[in-house]
């Protein structure tokens, strides 16, 4: 919401990680650049919660969900 508005998101805590997957035991031996996605599944005034996924080359690295809690000004 805030991207598309064009003003910056609010400040918020990461405040779990749900329904983690991990596909590798670790990220430090790949080479290729970590790609980063986060899609907004829900948000209102309180906080929003992204379905998230990391993979390098193509790859599947991890995937899950994190809720985020907005903190008040």
């Amino acid at each position: 919401a805030a991207r598309r508005s064009g003003k910056p998101a609010p400040p918020g805590m990461l405040v779990a990680l749900r329904d983690v997957t991990f596909t590798t035991a670790r990220i430090d031996g790949i080479a290729a650049p970590l790609r980063v996605e986060a899609r907004v599944q829900f948000a209102d005034a309180n906080g929003s919660l992204y379905a998230f996924s990391v993979s390098a080359d193509g790859v599947p690295l991890a995937s899950g969900r994190v809720p985020v809690m907005t903190t008040p000004p």
